[in-house]
């Protein structure tokens, strides 16, 4: 038996004849289990089959689901959503807790509980608001309690009455909730122009238009065909404001993607290598830098990259360059690099903590960097291919416990 059934739940659903209930913040019930934005709860093992689907099976890319699907799964398995949050974002939370050993995906109990609880009352009050209105259980609005009747005293078969009109009832349903949203929403090349991407819709609204497209000119990291050299979003990056930091110290100059504008479309050495533009949202809402940028190398089976984030610049390293399909990769990684705005001396050295990943996936990829000052315990980020990669000018030497005490003693002097 159903679990609302050996509980002690009204016995029949349909017909519904209220309004969804709506449950705390996020959530409605129509005494079926909770959705979000009429998303339902995907189960862990689904989840795994189109995030991480074994050798020889495809999976789903970003545009392959509506965002309130992304943003449902990882309310149902209690994670953290915003509406800001961009679908890789999203993404990457469920991808990271599938692939935990540790701790298996799985519904919270707090969540289990209220669902039931939810499912529970709306069952009740649409029973007793159904009797007052004189509808059966399991027929339709206009039958009325007299056909139910006669159905049960001539064949007793009223079960197979409900359950062929609750049959019926699915399927349209179903259907509703299973519009494919995206097949008439993305349209990707379209939408890619006009660098808007679906990345952060509504929200950023109170914030300046440029900022805005600067933001939303790197979108989801697997978006099928979409072609990122066609996203003209260069002439947003403030070039004035990086020379302002170009001239704080004896640093290597920070980098632009923007600077080989003309060269449309040129080959990939490799899934890793190239400049890359970069989309870091809590860095451009709480600092307002959005000219963000990467150049990556790989040698061999190994990678080493620097880095621009407006409040802090640096290295990434990493000795293994995982292959991930024909062109993409994953790699673990670990960085150093100096923060503040104007990169004024305060070196942040090698450390354990100081640690991360980056996924590449076609012109895209997506990542995150542990124990930056000032930005919690992770930073997110995703970025675009823009061209090939750039010599390295920095060295990991430069981000040194030595180059640490260093830069202390130079602005502390004989006090540090």
């Amino acid at each position: 038996l159903p679990v609302w059934r050996r509980l002690g739940m009204a016995d029949t659903l349909e017909p519904i004849v209220i309004p969804p209930m709506v449950v705390e913040k996020h959530f409605t019930c129509s005494g079926s289990g909770l959705r979000f934005e009429e998303q339902e709860r995907v189960s862990a093992d689904s989840l795994r089959s189109l995030l991480l689907p074994s050798a020889g099976r495809n999976g789903i890319g970003d545009r392959d689901r509506p965002k309130a699907w992304w943003g449902a799964q990882t309310l149902f398995y209690g994670m953290k959503y915003t509406k800001t949050m961009t679908i890789a974002q999203l993404r990457a939370q469920l991808e990271d807790a599938l692939r935990d050993k540790r701790n298996a995906l799985h519904v919270p109990q707090s969540l289990l509980d209220l669902e039931y609880q939810s499912n529970k009352e709306f069952r009740e009050l649409n029973a007793q608001v159904r009797d007052k209105a004189g509808m059966s259980a399991g027929a339709g609005a206009g039958a009325g309690g007299k056909r139910k009747r006669a159905t049960t005293d001539e064949s007793g078969a009223t079960e197979k009455t409900t359950k062929s009109a609750a049959s019926q009832k699915k399927p349209r349903l179903q259907k509703a909730e299973a519009v494919p949203v995206p097949k008439t929403k993305p349209r990707t090349k379209q939408t890619a122009k006009k660098s808007t991407m679906d990345v952060v819709p509504a929200p950023s609204s109170s914030k300046p238009a440029p900022k805005q497209t600067a933001a939303n000119s790197t979108s989801a990291y697997d978006i099928e065909g979409f072609e990122p050299m066609d996203v003209d979003v260069e002439p947003v990056v403030q070039q004035t404001k990086q020379t302002a930091r170009k001239s704080t110290g004896g640093r290597p100059p920070a980098l632009h993607p923007s600077r080989s504008r003309n060269t449309k479309r040129q080959p990939r050495a490799d899934s890793v290598s190239g400049r890359w533009s970069i989309r870091c949202p809590f860095i451009t809402e709480s600092w307002g830098h959005d000219d963000l940028s990467a150049n990556i190398v790989q040698t061999g089976a190994s990678l080493l990259g620097e880095f621009d984030l407006g409040v802090i610049r640096g290295l990434i390293r990493s000795d293994r360059v995982e292959p991930r399909g024909a062109n993409g990769a994953y790699v673990a990684l670990f960085w150093a690099g100096e923060t503040g705005e104007g990169y004024d001396g305060e070196i942040s050295p090698p450390n354990p903590s100081r640690s991360g990943y980056i996924k590449f996936t076609g012109d895209h990829l997506k990542g995150q960097i542990n124990s930056v000052p000032a930005c919690g315990d992770s930073l997110e980020f995703d970025g675009r291919w823009v061209g090939p990669a750039d010599r390295i000018t920095s060295s990991w030497g430069d981000y040194s416990q030595e180059a640490y005490e260093r830069a202390n003693r130079s602005r502390w002097g004989n006090r540090w």
